[in-house]
């Protein structure tokens, strides 16, 4: 017995992962004895972000960033590339995101393979010492699975000003 093409289409349909992976994310951010977390977001098409918190620090401060990343979905998720950057903006809450080929005081990037529950932490620690907005982000590339596959984010803004 041939199989058809719609029959190849179907089956390739049940097998596709059937829905969105799920991510849950928490970004941290400390300046001396300020603290300031995010927790994930969905990138929808349309969707307008959270307004993001804003941590003040003087020029020359040290910034400590940790960040945990968990797997909360049924299935593996492969080939997922965990990126954080800190960029300097042109404005706080500014919608459209800085271009990472000028002003990124921090950038770090690993691939990885989410089983389910699987967790992901990083931590890092830099000085920023030019004043002025800089927004700090922890999101997925590659997480989007299926037709309703979405990529998650936190996002944090820093406020850093003149000694």
């Amino acid at each position: 017995m041939q199989a058809r093409w719609t029959d190849l289409v179907f089956f390739f349909l049940l097998a596709a992962p059937a829905g969105a992976a799920d991510f849950a994310i928490e970004l941290k951010v400390q300046a001396g004895k300020k603290v300031l977390s995010a927790r994930e977001e969905k990138s929808d098409i349309g969707a307008t972000p959270r307004k993001r918190e804003v941590l003040r620090l003087k020029a020359g401060d040290r910034v400590q960033v940790r960040w945990t990343m968990i797997n909360r979905d049924k299935a593996a998720i492969k080939n997922v590339l965990v990126h954080f950057f800190a960029v300097k903006e042109a404005e706080l809450g500014q919608k459209i995101q800085p271009k990472l080929d000028k002003g990124v005081q921090a950038e770090s990037a690993l691939v990885m393979d989410f089983n389910p529950k699987d967790k992901a932490t990083g931590e890092l620690a830099f000085i920023v010492a030019q004043p002025g907005p800089y927004l700090l982000r922890l999101e997925t590339i590659g997480a989007a699975v299926g037709e309703r596959g979405q990529e998650f984010f936190a996002a944090l803004e820093l406020l850093v000003e003149e000694r």
